[in-house]
């Protein structure tokens, strides 16, 4: 598998921020492979799944993965396609314990922030101490949102009941994400993933703490974001893309979700207007 292809965004003490993107078409899994530190990666673009032994977690853009120094892991690309995210780094020492979970559910306040800093970060006008709170901020949110996911709640529980229900969410998610603007009924997804309506209805509120159709929502924003940041998208186009009816109604689910209106996103990164719309978004409880 080819090497991704990394952008340094900042180095410093206590972290260390850097984008990669991934564009090998293989969907095999890679060799296995060390993380060199404690990471959070968000993942901002495609999906890839994360192989710790026979435990699998889809990597989506709703999600971050949480990685301890030395964990051996293993990657593939179900679809092809694959992956745009972004890496924190930390330093021995700065997380107090090792992460107890895989992965998150990441608050759209914390996907704000995380296109905030990288928009920041490449303009040159962040500075280390700022970099260096956010991803703490960052790291803090992420392990509050982890007790959505932590083997309290049956992550990866032994009994063959619950691995099956992991699969059962595992397999919606990527259903979903693989690409996020195909409309599909309840019963058409249940039908993908060999589960009954209500049981996959159920057993997926119970899991990620959302309805599935709130959780495409989040997974169609999170997309948005990241292509406004990254090449300010035409609207309309983004709308139809990801399965808006139209650009109005982007538009309003976008300032719903994250308290600014995309298009004032493409103008602007200026350090005031971004801690604004963070306090405001971590108010807010999200779709």
């Amino acid at each position: 598998m080819a090497a991704p292809r990394a952008q340094p965004l900042f180095f410093g003490t206590l972290v260390t921020i850097t984008d990669f993107r991934c564009r090998h078409p293989d969907s095999g899994c890679s060799a296995e492979e060390y993380a060199a530190a404690d990471q959070l990666v968000f993942i901002r673009g495609g999906v890839f799944v994360r192989h710790d032994g026979n435990r699998r977690v889809l990597a989506e853009p709703t999600s971050a993965l949480l990685f301890n120094r030395q964990q051996p892991y293993r990657v593939s690309h179900p679809h092809g396609g694959g992956d745009d995210c972004t890496v924190l780094a930390f330093a021995p020492g700065v997380c107090d314990a090792p992460f107890q979970a895989t992965h998150a559910r990441v608050p759209p306040a914390t996907l704000l922030q995380v296109q905030s800093l990288r928009r920041r970060l490449r303009a040159g006008v962040a500075s280390d101490l700022e970099a260096e709170e956010t991803a703490l901020e960052q790291l803090g949110a992420l392990l509050a949102a982890t007790s959505d996911t932590k083997n309290g709640k049956g992550e990866f529980e032994d009994s063959t009941t619950e691995r099956r229900r992991h699969e059962i969410v595992e397999a919606t998610k990527l259903t979903l994400a693989s690409p996020p603007n195909a409309r599909m009924s309840l019963a058409e997804l249940a039908r993908a993933v060999d589960c009954s309506p209500f049981h996959l209805s159920r057993i997926f509120r119970q899991r990620v703490g959302l309805p599935v159709y709130q959780y495409l929502l989040r997974l169609r924003l999170a997309v948005a974001l990241d292509r406004i940041v990254e090449d300010g998208a035409n609207l309309s186009a983004l709308a139809f893309d990801l399965g808006f009816s139209s650009h109005s109604h982007l538009t309003t689910l976008f300032r719903r979700a994250f308290g600014v209106p995309p298009s004032m996103l493409k103008k602007t990164a200026t350090g005031p207007l971004v801690r604004r719309l963070r306090r405001d978004a971590s108010h807010r409880s999200g779709l």
